[in-house]
């Protein structure tokens, strides 16, 4: 028999909807255990405690949720400034239309996953969820 390595894919994407925000559609990669464990190592500084004279690891939040992020989201569809003001404490000037589609990029990812429990939960829910990606196509 084959070793199951040689059967892994290199990349699983899909596009997932995101509940509850009609049209709005993320395309996420999937993330495997050792590319989460990649992400988290590029993020830990080992410092040394004073108080307890060791070495501690920490791991960076800030830098982590941006790599994370980065390697889990890949695009966005039909995402409007109405369902930014239902995810995000923001403010629209009352002339600009609400059915504007904002643009993905990966600041704007970053953003939205750092400022939206909703999000974040949501994303963290999915991109581990193997059977999500199963059911869906990359299209």
């Amino acid at each position: 028999m084959s070793k199951l390595s040689s059967f892994l894919t290199a990349k699983l994407e899909a596009w997932i909807p995101f509940e509850g925000f009609d049209g709005f559609e993320v395309k996420l990669a999937y993330l495997s255990r050792e590319e989460l464990t990649k992400i988290r190592n590029a993020c830990t500084r080992v410092s040394f405690n004073p108080k307890t004279r060791q070495k501690e690891d920490t791991v960076d939040t800030e830098l982590f949720v941006k790599g994370f992020v980065k390697a889990a989201v890949l695009d966005w569809k039909g995402f409007t400034l109405e369902h930014a003001t239902k995810l995000l404490p923001i403010d629209v000037p009352s002339d600009v239309d609400l059915a504007t589609e904002v643009e993905y990029t990966p600041e704007d990812a970053i953003d939205l996953a750092k400022n939206s429990s909703v999000f974040d939960g949501w994303l963290n829910d999915t991109i581990f969820d193997l059977e999500v990606f199963r059911s869906r196509s990359a299209g």
